[in-house]
């Protein structure tokens, strides 16, 4: 969910596609559902609004799951 994925992940989300996101930094997941961006083009209106709809979804990937994701 960087500078490339969140932007991204919200395009798809604005044509009607569920998207799910993930990030191993644990303050980021944490502020985006809060509803606060930390990427300073994308308001926190327009991140309240996707998770109001539903169809942005957020995991962790932290510790031993990101290892095993990365090692398939």
């Amino acid at each position: 969910m960087g500078y490339v994925g969140l932007p991204l992940a919200l395009t798809f989300a604005s044509e009607g596609f569920s998207v799910t996101g993930f990030d191993i930094d644990p303050m980021k997941i944490e502020q985006l559902m809060d509803g606060r961006s930390y990427i300073k083009h994308i308001s926190d209106d327009v991140i309240q609004d996707f998770l109001i709809d539903g169809v942005v979804y957020l995991r962790e990937i932290f510790g031993p799951e990101w290892i095993n994701f990365q090692n398939g």
